[in-house]
């Protein structure tokens, strides 16, 4: 990784969804741009993005290099791999560090790096994450639909998921080891729609040729399932450190805190993608780098004018 300057108006940190939408703002608006992408997107295992119109299904990385292919034309952008090590704001500008030793200035900060997968400590759990195992109802629910869907998720989601998975599918069982949480209304709603609530432990996934088949509990009783969806298991954990490092807010969850355009606490970082809204999705993260490119070029040009 070596780059062509040392100065920048804006540093993007992350290049999947949302890094390289907002790269795309910048670039329409000619802003001098270094995005530093360390290769990690959070959705590497999958092998499609749904729910993404104009390319549903598209596998991400076919997207990303689509994207890229894109940003070719906008000269003002430079894309590089590689990783971000450390940031200071030095006066009204900031300083950053790649891996290689080199220091780039720049003038503002997008942090799109993303959040880090955490998934239950169950065996196998892993193999078919991605696959049969998802968390978003809407990124990849629609593929088990009228299909027996195990619901791996804690007492304090289980309220809010459940309903919404009865969309997909009506054979639910949901599995929590906090069932002493949930109110009696929600027990009573699980029966009326025949939703079974386990319980007991579970120690491994079992798989046919590759294929998930049973959820096994610690009493060796297996459940047959076709697909599993995880909820969010906190605390939130991202890819990076910047945020705690320029003492941004963070909200309750660990999301950080940020305005309509993406701004955060710290004037002059903005923040896009999963780091900062629970809604976790293709489209989504998308949305959220082009409106902070856009915040970025508002405040540069304001800044600039006046």
């Amino acid at each position: 990784m070596i780059v062509k300057n040392k100065k920048y108006d804006v540093l993007v940190i992350g290049g999947s969804h949302a890094g390289l939408s907002a790269a795309m703002a910048l670039g329409r608006l000619r802003r001098s741009t270094l995005v530093v992408d360390a290769g990690k997107p959070r959705n590497q295992a999958s092998e499609h993005a749904n729910n993404l119109i104009g390319m549903d299904g598209i596998h991400p990385d076919i997207w990303r290099d689509k994207a890229r292919a894109d940003l070719k034309k906008y000269k003002t952008i430079e894309i590089v791999s590689g990783k971000v090590i450390d940031v200071q704001k030095i006066g009204d500008s900031f300083k950053a560090q790649l891996e290689n030793g080199q220091e780039v200035q720049v003038r503002k900060l997008i942090l799109a790096y993303g959040i880090k997968n955490k998934l239950p400590d169950i065996e196998g759990i892993w193999e078919h994450w991605g696959k049969s195992v998802f968390h978003c109802p809407y990124c990849h629910g629609f593929e088990f639909r009228d299909q027996r869907i195990g619901m791996v998720i804690g007492a304090n989601f289980a309220e809010h998921m459940v309903p919404m998975m009865i969309n997909i599918s009506k054979d639910l069982v949901l599995f929590t080891e906090d069932a002493d949480t949930l109110s009696n209304e929600f027990r009573d709603n699980l029966k009326r729609n025949k939703i079974k609530l386990i319980t007991t432990k579970i120690s491994s996934l079992e798989s046919e040729e590759s294929e998930l088949k049973y959820i096994v509990l610690e009493n060796g009783e297996k459940i047959p399932v076709k697909g599993i969806i995880v909820g969010p298991i906190m605390p939130l954990e991202m890819n990076a450190n910047f945020a705690d490092e320029l003492n941004l807010e963070k909200d309750e969850m660990g999301f950080i805190k940020a305005d309509m355009l993406g701004e955060t606490s710290m004037q002059g970082v903005f923040a896009a993608g999963d780091i900062m809204t629970m809604q976790h999705s293709v489209l989504g993260a998308a949305a959220t780098g082009q409106m902070a490119g856009a915040g970025v070029v508002g405040q540069l040009s304001q800044e600039e004018f006046n």
